[in-house]
């Protein structure tokens, strides 16, 4: 299978939108939208979503007991969001939310979930706060960086995130940052993934300051 059908195969599992890719109309290629929602929300919760209801149009109503957050806001518990996709009970994920009128709402498009992993959650926790910080105030670690550690994620979703917020950004590595994408190209094992990340690997490096 080639990488972009590849891709096109991981649109369903991962919940990435997608919009046509140019030269190549029958295939969608996926849209980054991880820094995007960073940006959006006023919140990101990470927790075990202990109550659920599914609505009529593929939305639904979750609640959190007491979610790890980076928050402008203090959260009210038990906490009830929104969102465009129904999440099951039981699972644990990452929500970028975002407050309104009628409650907190997640802001990730419909399809598009953040499943968080056990074996993820310091890698994930990690990133997501330099995400934050960098969004909020415009310090800290780069969003690059960032992109570059959530690489690490066992779930192969967050890998995907991260490849096409790198590729998308067209962000220029330093030849440090261009290093550490090697090794774990090396490391890669899904197809398509190492595709982007060979993309990225081979773009013109950062000019040394």
């Amino acid at each position: 299978m080639s990488p972009y059908l590849r891709i096109a195969v991981v649109v369903i599992a991962v919940g990435v939108s997608t919009v046509p890719f140019a030269g190549t109309a029958h295939v969608p290629w996926l849209r980054p939208v991880l820094l995007q929602v960073v940006r959006d929300a006023d919140c990101i919760i990470a927790g075990r979503v202990v109550a659920a209801e599914a609505g009529p149009r593929g939305q639904g109503v979750v609640r959190f007991d007491q979610p790890n957050s980076w928050c402008e806001y203090a959260l009210p518990a038990p906490l009830l969001v929104r969102t465009r996709t129904a999440l099951p009970e039981h699972s644990w994920y990452v929500l970028f939310v975002r407050q309104d009128s009628a409650g907190w709402q997640d802001v990730a498009p419909p399809g598009v979930v953040f499943v968080l992993d056990r074996q993820d959650q310091q890698v994930v926790h990690r990133a997501l706060r330099q995400l934050w910080k960098h969004a909020r105030t415009g310090t800290g670690v780069s969003p690059t960086q960032a992109f570059l550690q959530l690489l690490e994620a066992q779930n192969p979703s967050w890998r995907y995130h991260a490849a096409l917020a790198l590729h998308g950004s067209r962000s220029r590595l330093d030849h440090q940052q261009r290093a550490q994408l090697r090794r774990l190209l090396s490391r890669e094992d899904d197809e398509a993934l190492r595709h982007l990340l060979q993309q990225i690997t081979d773009g013109e490096p950062a000019s040394a300051e």
